[in-house]
């Protein structure tokens, strides 16, 4: 039998994840942002507010999400406070301006999410959602560094984007 990606689940959801990524890049663009300083803001947004907590919960590593950093506390939308009993510990808080830039990220997302949702139907796309959920949980434990939630840190609740 021979091996065609066309037909591979993992292939399809690779290659939606690149389009979703691009796409989110592009609309962020007009907010000032990249893709990779968006989904910081959006995890501080959920309540990840450390290095090793976004680390957890983002496919990059602690080099590249601390350039991220640099970058959005340069532009003055996040501040990194000493926590209170661990001093190695900076704790992530968005500025005014970040939980601005953070509403007009989470407008974007739902634009986007409601343009999906028209485009290919509820009905088809809960599903879907289902099936990434049950994917993630199965799988997630095998390997749990690269593999982020929906929940947030220490909830056990799953988070809104916009809550």
């Amino acid at each position: 039998m021979k091996f065609n990606p066309d037909e591979v689940l993992p292939y399809w959801c690779n290659r939606t994840a690149y389009l979703f990524r691009a796409i989110f890049d592009q609309r962020a663009e007009a907010l000032g942002l990249r893709w990779s300083e968006g989904v910081i803001l959006l995890q501080l947004g959920m309540g990840h507010n450390t290095l090793a907590d976004l680390t957890r919960n983002l496919e990059h590593s602690h080099p590249a999400i601390l350039r991220q950093l640099d970058k959005l506390e340069k532009l003055k939308l996040i501040e990194r406070k000493a926590h209170s009993d661990d001093r190695r510990i900076k704790i992530l808080e968005l500025t005014d301006a970040g939980q601005k830039k953070l509403g007009e990220l989470r407008e974007m997302a739902f634009g986007f999410s409601n343009e999906l949702y028209e485009r290919f139907g509820r009905e088809r796309i809960e599903p879907a959602i289902q099936l990434m959920r049950e994917v993630t949980q199965f799988y997630g434990s095998e390997i749990p560094q690269w593999c982020p939630t929906s929940q947030g840190p220490n909830t056990g609740k799953q988070q809104v984007l916009n809550a």
